[in-house]
């Protein structure tokens, strides 16, 4: 029988996130909502008004009324039209959102294999100085700017290799194409030696505790806990929250290697102060990142059914 007393709390954290998703996304749309309203240049905005077939129709000084109207018809899939190229605003984010999400994921998914790599040479004495000089760079990496470190990578494997992967496409894409990107995404935005340091120090923590300690002590084998508790469950956190970081690192690799993606999208909509594009793109993106951390959120919480008292 499906036990009532387990379940209860972890609806109730369940709803506590989607309250709080709800909220923040509400909060968020609002808030660029509001800048782009004040912008410079009325003209922008009563241009909008225009495109736009839900609001044209309605007072442009009325804030919170054209608000409501414009998020009645986001939540029914309508964000209008681009005010530069006439196209559906919904189409275009749906296919550059998942460009970018190809890079993302493939950038945290490499971080994996890294991260137990260089935890079990930490924990080899052989190894110890090989893992200690690769985090270092690593370190150093991620605090160089991104723009020029992905120049010299590129100098690099064009005069060493004869690779130039610039106006790279997706729809011809192979994974030797993709590699230089998504390798500078994940070490030039730090996240790589971020997850690395952060899962290291969570996994020592745990083997310090005084069950694990006692357990050992017994003999008894904790490989198992001290997997879940010192590393499936700090990097399923940790890379959830890295993603709002990588959306926005997005920007600076999608523009250097001209990949089609909604980091590229939102910067060309801001130079274009296309303003249905850009309040869709924001929203999406808002929308992709809670929803990934509220994934996983759920996750940990099926896994882990104290953590839905926490």
């Amino acid at each position: 029988m499906i036990n009532i007393a387990v379940l209860k709390p972890i609806a109730s954290a369940i709803s506590r996130e989607l309250f709080h998703s709800i909220t923040l996304l509400l909060l968020l749309s609002f808030f660029v909502f509001f800048l782009l309203y004040n912008a410079p240049g009325d003209e922008v905005f009563q241009r909008y008004l225009e495109s736009h077939s839900e609001l044209n129709s309605y007072d442009s000084h009325n804030l919170f009324y054209i608000y409501f109207i414009w998020l009645s018809a986001c939540v029914t899939g309508n964000f209008g039209t681009s005010m530069v190229n006439g196209l559906p605003v919904l189409g275009q984010i749906i296919e550059n959102l998942g460009n970018s999400i190809l890079l993302i994921f493939h950038a945290l998914l490499i971080s994996v294999p890294f991260v137990i790599i260089n935890i079990a040479m930490g924990f080899k004495n052989n190894f110890k100085l090989i893992s200690t000089t690769v985090s270092v760079i690593l370190s150093i990496l991620a605090v160089v700017p991104i723009f020029w470190l992905s120049y010299v990578a590129i100098y690099i494997t064009s005069t060493r290799f004869d690779y130039l992967p610039v106006g790279i496409s997706p729809e011809s894409l192979s994974y030797l194409e993709m590699l230089l990107p998504v390798a500078l995404l994940s070490i030039g935005s730090g996240v790589l030696i971020h997850i690395t340091q952060h899962t290291k120090s969570e996994l020592f923590r745990v083997l310090k505790e005084d069950y694990v300690l006692y357990a050992r002590a017994k003999g008894a084998k904790v490989y198992k806990h001290v997997l879940k508790e010192g590393i499936i469950f700090p990097m399923l956190h940790l890379m959830s929250h890295q993603v709002a970081y990588l959306f926005s690192t997005c920007i600076i690799i999608e523009q250097i290697f001209n990949w089609p993606g909604i980091g590229r999208l939102l910067w060309q909509a801001t130079q274009d102060r296309d303003i249905p594009l850009l309040l869709g793109a924001v929203l999406a993106t808002a929308f992709t990142i809670r929803l990934t951390q509220f994934l996983s959120k759920l996750t940990y919480i099926i896994l882990n059914p104290r953590a839905s008292h926490e």
